[in-house]
């Protein structure tokens, strides 16, 4: 589901998100100010067209949730499957990741190769934050993109460096 505000009005646009990102896109002045916020489920709803019909707006800062346990637990079966998830998430994958390297290295790669495909749509560079569970344990990552340098600079500013902290 996807909202956005017009005035005081919230319109919801339910469907798969490439569908829907169109939809939106459709319906937003295309010279405003925009922030994105992709929390998909694992990779393959990270879908990179999602990401494309976003960057369509020249004025848009995305901050994308991506799946670091999906990585990590599924790698082996993304890789070996004929239509991997990896095929939405980073087209282009299978040329562009030497397979004959570690585990670790596989990873990287692909994630490097995955923020490539992002910068290419125009966007000055990532920011990526690892945000980990009470036991220390690795769960997402978050990566904010951003098509000026004044919004890395805001994130870089904004950013949690201390850790989380509790409220009381």
């Amino acid at each position: 589901v996807f909202k956005y505000a017009e005035g005081i009005a919230w319109h919801p646009y339910v469907g798969a998100a490439e569908d829907t990102a169109n939809a939106i896109v459709a319906n937003l002045n295309p010279k405003g100010l925009h922030f994105a916020f992709l929390d998909p489920f694992n990779l393959e709803t990270l879908t990179f067209e999602t990401i494309r019909s976003l960057s369509v707006l020249e004025h848009i800062d995305l901050l994308l949730h991506v799946s670091v346990q999906d990585l990590q637990r599924k790698l082996e079966r993304y890789l070996e499957a004929p239509a991997s998830p990896f095929d939405a998430f980073a087209p282009g994958w299978r040329e562009a990741v030497n397979l004959n390297q570690s585990i670790n290295a596989i990873r990287a790669a692909l994630i490097a190769y995955w923020q490539s495909l992002v910068e290419k749509l125009g966007f000055v560079g990532s920011r990526v934050e690892l945000v980990a569970g009470s036991k220390n344990q690795r769960l997402y990552w978050l990566v904010y993109f951003s098509r000026h340098p004044l919004g890395n600079d805001m994130w870089d500013k904004i950013r949690n460096l201390s850790g989380q902290k509790d409220l009381f």
